[in-house]
């Protein structure tokens, strides 16, 4: 049967009971809550026949100092959470560049942030999930628990085949090792995530330190350099990033000289340990100057890409350490093929982006470079095709040459117990078919 199109009409919903009732329904829908890229790829909505919003359910949170936990429910922001664990000296870590991001929303795509260097993915954050089954009903899933992994069937040899990645933020499929990681990763595909709890941290007195370096187009090696002698203090950095001189260019009255930069967060104590504070190239920002500065780098290519009406054309790759220098080689190369490109991301994590800025006549040579990208990547081994924002619509073109049996069949196992109907999110990666990479 032919595939058909939708119209993008949001429908709002405001209260839980309506998220309830609508899911009861059993009418296939798209649910939306964070929408931080410009541009939506329409033409690949498939089999669903509502497209619902719910940025008007209710909002909550709850601190507990005792336990060291904040409680969210509906769609919070992490600017929100944020505002309101600052006054209480703490911090949510793994947070996302965009604060207007909804914290429930990056569970679902597995988002990560800069500070998962230090502090680990948002994963390991997790006290518990609540969500929305296929019968309307609430359910709750623990941290704590691997009761629900443990009686599906096709767990482990799921489980063996993402064992190569367990130094990764993300495989090329959901990290399961506890139940609530069903719902992390997963993009709403076996129920609405409604409510979480998360650990919060002390909040540190820091700073970024920013490096310049050498041209990385021309020749990596110092960037790799102070790379490895900064991971030499891993315990005392919060987060590692990285952006070239291109990214420079986006920002107006960027207060830095053209050059690619390495910015570091790091304990005020610790900034002369690490650091010669009178090296002149070094530039101290403090933290609300660096978000402002960093932010601006996605929000400036989503709009230029908006402006031209292209889908966004970037990518989201881990390499392992190994690979992580051949990683920059590949992205050398795009840079010799499509004049517009901008590099930035988590350098600790060997997790940057390349984002390509085509116009419209360079859209097919970008979509061919892309495909070929990552079928070389499946082919070699040691990199994580989408670390950080989930697979989504665009991907899944390029995902099944890192997929194994293993995944169809724990996929269709999970779909079978949680959403037989196939209600949620009918066009997600979970209804695929196929067979081993060739």
């Amino acid at each position: 049967m032919q595939e058909k199109a939708i119209d993008f009409n949001l429908l709002h919903i405001s209260s839980e009971q309506q998220l309830a009732e609508k899911i009861s329904s059993k009418i296939p829908a798209l649910y939306l809550s964070s929408q931080t890229s410009t541009v939506l790829p329409l033409e690949k909505f498939s089999n669903i026949e509502q497209v619902i919003s719910v940025v008007n359910l209710p909002k909550k949170m709850k601190v507990d100092i005792e336990s060291m936990s904040v409680e969210v429910h509906g769609p919070v922001t992490w600017g929100e959470v944020e505002q309101e664990l600052a006054s209480l000296n703490l911090i949510l870590p793994s947070a996302p560049t965009a604060k207007t991001a909804t914290i429930l929303a990056g569970l679902a795509t597995s988002c990560t942030g800069e500070t998962s260097f230090h502090f680990g993915t948002l994963r390991e954050c997790i006290d518990w999930i609540e969500f929305i089954d296929c019968e309307g009903k609430k359910r709750k899933f623990s941290s704590q628990s691997t009761e629900v992994l443990a009686s599906l069937e096709n767990f482990l040899p799921y489980f063996e085949t993402q064992k190569a990645y367990a130094s990764f933020k993300n495989g090329p499929f959901p990290k399961f090792i506890k139940d609530t990681d069903l719902l992390i990763g997963t993009e709403g595909q076996l129920g609405v995530i409604t409510g979480a709890c998360f650990k919060v941290h002390p909040k540190p007195i820091a700073h970024y330190v920013l490096i310049p370096t050498g041209d990385w187009k021309a020749d990596a090696s110092e960037l790799l350099s102070e790379r490895k002698r900064l991971l030499e203090f891993r315990d005392k950095i919060f987060s590692l990033e990285f952006f070239d001189k291109s990214c420079l260019s986006l920002i107006p009255d960027a207060p830095l000289k053209q050059s690619d930069y390495i910015a570091v967060e790091i304990q005020e104590d610790d900034i002369e340990l690490v650091f010669d504070i009178h090296d002149e190239g070094l530039a101290i920002l403090e933290s609300t100057k660096w978000h402002d500065l960093r932010e601006q780098i996605p929000i400036q290519i989503n709009e230029t890409l908006a402006s031209r009406s292209i889908i966004k054309k970037g990518t989201d790759v881990q390499a392992s350490e190994e690979n992580f220098e051949d990683l920059l080689g590949f992205y050398r190369n795009f840079t010799n093929q499509v004049k517009e490109n901008y590099l930035f991301g988590h350098l600790g994590d060997r997790h940057l982006h390349f984002n390509f800025l085509p116009h419209k006549g360079e859209v097919e040579l970008v979509d061919n470079l892309l495909k070929n990208f990552y079928h070389d990547l499946a082919t070699f081994g040691g990199y994580s095709p989408f670390a950080e924002h989930g697979i989504g619509l665009l991907k899944q073109e390029f995902i099944h040459n890192f997929w194994y049996d293993s995944q169809y069949e724990l996929f269709k196992e999970l779909k079978d117990r949680f959403d037989p109907d196939r209600i949620f999110f009918p066009s997600g990666f979970m209804n695929k078919k196929g067979s081993p990479a060739e």
